[in-house]
C-alpha cells in the first residue's frame, strides 16, 4: 500500500481572518513496507499528520492518496469503513482505550465492527493469533483488562488493532511510560511485523529508536516538512540536528566522542550499543 500527500495543509480553526495552520504544504510518499520515524518537537504536527492518513481529520487544503482513495476536504469518501481498516492507528496510552470485560472482547471488537466476523470464523482462535503476535499466550483471553500491567495493556491494545489486520500500522509515542526493558520488547514487536510485511509508521521522541529501527526519517517543525532522508545521515550531521532542535540519541554522543580517539572507528555506521561494541572490538584488534 503506497500513501502520498500533496500539499496536505490542515488547521483546526478556519474561522478567523488568519488561519492558523498546524500542518503547512506536506508533500511527502510513504512505500509499501517502509519502516518511517515521524519526529519533531511537541506541537509541530505530528500527530496531525497521521490522523490525516486515514480520514481521521481531513485536508483544510490539498489531499491525501491512499491507494485507490483520495482524501479531500468536503468530498465523501466511499467506503471510509475499508479505508480505516487498511491503516491501523495506535494512538498514545492506546491502554486506556480498552473497555471490554474481558481481553477476548476486546481484541474483537475491530473485526466485529468491520464485519470481518462469520458463523465460519473461530473467534478465539483469532484472538489467540494475535495475541501470540504481541508475546501473550491464550490465557490472557479470559482476563478482564483492568487486572493487567502497563505493558500487557498496551500490546492487548495493539493485538486489537491487528486483529482487523491492517496494511499499515501507524504507532504514536508507543513506549510511553514503560521500562527500558519493556520499551525494547514493543519496538521489537513492531520491527517483527514490519518484517512480516507491514508498513509501520513510528511517532516518537525517542531517537534511539529512530536511528536503530527506523530506514527512513522525515522532521516536522512548526507544520512544515522539515527533513526526509535517512536516520544515520540526519543524526551524524550534528550542524543539521541543531539546525533541527532535536535531540541526538547518546549512542551517536558515545560513537562521536570514541572516534576522536580512534578515528578509525568513523568507518562504521554504528546504530546500536551492540554494534558499538562490535566495531570497537575489531578497530581495537587492528
Amino acid at each position: 500500500m503506497n500513501i502520498e500527500t500533496k500539499n496536505l495543509s490542515y488547521s483546526y480553526d478556519t474561522s478567523k481572518k488568519k488561519t492558523n495552520f498546524a500542518l503547512k504544504d506536506v508533500n511527502v510518499k510513504i512505500d509499501n513496507q517502509e519502516f518511517l520515524a515521524i519526529i519533531g518537537p511537541t506541537g509541530s504536527g505530528k500527530s496531525t499528520f497521521i490522523q490525516n492518513l486515514n480520514a481521521l481529520l481531513l485536508p483544510t487544503i490539498g489531499e491525501v492518496v491512499v491507494d485507490e482513495y483520495i482524501i479531500k476536504n468536503k468530498i465523501k469518501i466511499k467506503n471510509i469503513k475499508q479505508l480505516r481498516k487498511k491503516i491501523g492507528i495506535v494512538f498514545q496510552f492506546p491502554e486506556y482505550q480498552l473497555f471490554e470485560e474481558t481481553v477476548e472482547k476486546d481484541i474483537l471488537f475491530g473485526p466485529k465492527n468491520f464485519n470481518l466476523v462469520n458463523k465460519n470464523n473461530d473467534l478465539k482462535e483469532m484472538a489467540t493469533k494475535v495475541l501470540d503476535i504481541v508475546g501473550l499466550n491464550a490465557s490472557y483471553l479470559n482476563k478482564a483488562p483492568f487486572e493487567l500491567s502497563g505493558g500487557e495493556k498496551r500490546k492487548v491494545a495493539i493485538a486489537g488493532i491487528l486483529a482487523f489486520e491492517p496494511d499499515v500500522l501507524i504507532v504514536d509515542e508507543p513506549t510511553a511510560g514503560l521500562d527500558p526493558i519493556a520499551a525494547n520488547n514493543m519496538m521489537n514487536l513492531f520491527y517483527k511485523l514490519h518484517n512480516l510485511g507491514k508498513t509501520i509508521i513510528l511517532v516518537t521522541h525517542q531517537m534511539e529508536h529512530v536511528l536503530e529501527y527506523a530506514n527512513r526519517v522525515i522532521v516536522f517543525n512548526d507544520g512544515t516538512l522539515s527533513y526526509d532522508g535517512k536516520p544515520w545521515d540526519l543524526f551524524s550531521n550534528l550542524e543539521l540536528v541543531k539546525k533541527l532542535n532535536i535531540d541526538v540519541p547518546n549512542i551517536i554522543k558515545l560513537y562521536n566522542l570514541t572516534c576522536k580517539k580512534y578515528p578509525k572507528l568513523a568507518n562504521y555506521k554504528v546504530t546500536n550499543i551492540t554494534e558499538f561494541i562490535k566495531y570497537y572490538k575489531e578497530v581495537m584488534a587492528l
